[in-house]
């Protein structure tokens, strides 16, 4: 398949389960993207637009957005892997486990034990597998297939699961 074209399907993809997820799985704790990238573009977004529907729905586009503008050299068909990327992930794995660690008492009080434990497991898998795309990249010769899944997963991650909201209800 032509990068540009899979570059292309990638990225997009990143829309569907933050736009469907909510319509098609409500009942499903952890397919509701409920993150800090979504919500804090929806507050961000509601400023200009002042509408919380159409300031929602721009937001779902923001993981994709930031997927092409973070390694757009992916549309070229480039094999090897930033090492912004590398450190994006550090960051945000350091992060996270920060943010767990200080929300935990929050979210099992205010979200309750099934939200809290979906969002902490949909992380360390998240962490995990991202850890051994990295680790597998740094060890063998790269490849453009290997720099589209490990961007594309680190930004799924951000989009789903890095940095739940922990705190009292509060969204609309």
């Amino acid at each position: 398949m032509n990068p540009r074209w899979a570059t292309l399907f990638a990225g997009l993809s990143l829309v569907i389960p933050v736009w469907i997820g909510p319509q098609l799985l409500s009942n499903v704790v952890f397919f509701i993207p409920d993150t800090a990238l979504t919500g804090v573009s929806w507050f961000w977004l509601c400023i200009p637009f002042g509408d919380g529907t159409a300031s929602l729905v721009l937001a779902q586009f923001v993981p994709m957005i930031l997927f092409f503008v973070w390694n757009p050299r992916l549309l070229l068909g480039v094999a090897r892997v930033p090492k912004r990327s590398y450190a994006l992930f550090a960051v945000a794995t350091i992060l996270t486990v920060l943010y767990f660690r200080s929300g935990w008492s929050d979210g099992m009080s205010y979200q309750g034990s099934k939200y809290t434990n979906a969002f902490l497991g949909g992380n360390v898998a998240s962490i995990a597998l991202l850890g051994l795309l990295f680790a597998r990249n740094r060890k063998r010769e790269p490849s453009f297939s290997t720099n589209l899944l490990i961007h594309w997963s680190l930004f799924a991650w951000l989009a789903w699961f890095a940095f739940p909201f922990l705190g009292a209800p509060t969204w609309p």
